[in-house]
């Protein structure tokens, strides 16, 4: 036996959540909020207006609606990214012609969804960057006339404000289309590589749609889903009579809450199987390096052995040296005594020989006489 039972949604942030019927738009302490069959009616004070015009204005509010709370795509389920990647396809129909010539470009810009989560802050998006980096903003400023800057605002640890920036420049490629070099880190790097195509694929005063368009063939496409920083998007439900009948239209308060708990143990294993895989890495880090220490040692020492073997050839060398120019200076000093004993002899042998003629003319005188 079914019953019928009369539920009032809960207020999130002064919204009721339930099935959609009212979206407000907040932006500088002015507000929109109205139904969504005279959506229409007050922005434009017409009732007939045009059928493309409406169906954009809904696609805008179903988009709003899946990406809320999103943490960037990190919280959206694989049929959620499904359902947004649907609403981005057809809602790029309406973007205008020549988005890059609309002053719409210029500002910052808060990305609300990423379909690839990790790329919109690099390192800063893994878990370990999440878990020591927490309360991260991704925002994307574009200035007059080129200048792009990509900056990841976060609470380290979670009371410590920081930020890190990445500064480039624009280079039009066509009317929807733009090239963002990159040339400046400021802290940690952002990660990504430095040179980016980027295809605007809806553009209007407050909410930019960009796709990253590959650079190589192997690598599939991302979007990213921008609003205006400083306006914000809060979709607002009225309050229904709904019938449940044994709990066929969703999920309860307890389910939810045991879902959300499931989530957070899930993270919590998640993490604590990260944080072993980097501890043992670490451990297998510390190790390397102490056995390359334990080398560059056994090297050292080796060194020091054949620094002093050379500096021991050195002064052998040296003293061979000395020895030699030693044995040069004798063998010099003897060729020189050599000389000398040569003249010496020679002049002996002319005294020799003077003696010898003396003698014989002495002879030849004294020989009449002996006779």
């Amino acid at each position: 036996m079914s019953k019928a039972v009369s539920v009032t949604r809960p207020r999130i942030g002064g919204a009721r959540i339930g099935r959609p019927s009212l979206c407000g738009f907040r932006a500088r302490g002015r507000r929109y909020g109205v139904q969504v069959k005279a959506f229409f009616d007050l922005f434009n004070g017409k009732k007939n207006q045009s059928r493309s015009s409406g169906r954009r204005d809904e696609l805008i509010e179903e988009l709003l609606r899946a990406t809320a709370n999103s943490n960037g795509g990190l919280g959206v389920s694989a049929s959620g990214r499904e359902e947004i990647s649907n609403l981005v396809e057809e809602l790029q129909k309406y973007c205008m012609k020549d988005p890059l010539g609309s002053e719409n470009i210029f500002g910052r810009w808060e990305v609300r969804y990423a379909s690839k989560p990790e790329t919109a802050g690099g390192p800063f998006r893994t878990p370990v960057g999440r878990l020591v980096f927490p309360g991260q903003r991704a925002i994307q400023i574009i200035e007059e006339p080129n200048v792009c800057v990509n900056q990841i605002e976060f609470k380290t640890l979670g009371f410590i404000p920081g930020s890190v920036t990445q500064e480039g420049t624009v280079e039009p490629v066509d009317g929807r289309t733009f090239e963002i070099t990159f040339t400046t880190n400021t802290g940690k790097n952002l990660g990504g590589p430095p040179k980016r195509l980027i295809e605007i694929l809806y553009l209007d005063e407050n909410i930019r749609i960009a796709r990253a368009v590959p650079l190589e063939d192997n690598k599939e496409p991302g979007f990213y889903v921008f609003t205006r920083e400083g306006i914000q998007y809060q979709v607002e439900e009225a309050e229904e009579e709904v019938d449940l009948v044994d709990n066929e239209t969703g999920p309860s308060k307890a389910e939810l809450a045991a879902m959300q708990r499931q989530r957070l143990a899930a993270a919590r294993a998640e993490a604590k199987e990260l944080y072993a895989e980097l501890s043992s890495k670490v451990k297998e880090l510390t190790l390397d390096a102490q056995e390359t220490a334990s080398q560059l040692s056994s090297v050292e020492k080796e060194a020091a052995g054949a620094i002093r073997e050379a500096a021991t050839a050195r002064r052998l060398i040296e003293k061979s040296e000395g020895i030699g120019e030693s044995l040069e200076d004798r063998l010099s000093q003897a060729q020189e005594r050599e000389v000398t004993l040569e003249k010496e002899i020679l002049s002996l042998q002319r005294e020799s020989n003077s003696i010898r003629q003396q003698l014989i003319s002495t002879k030849k005188s004294l020989g009449p006489a002996i006779k």
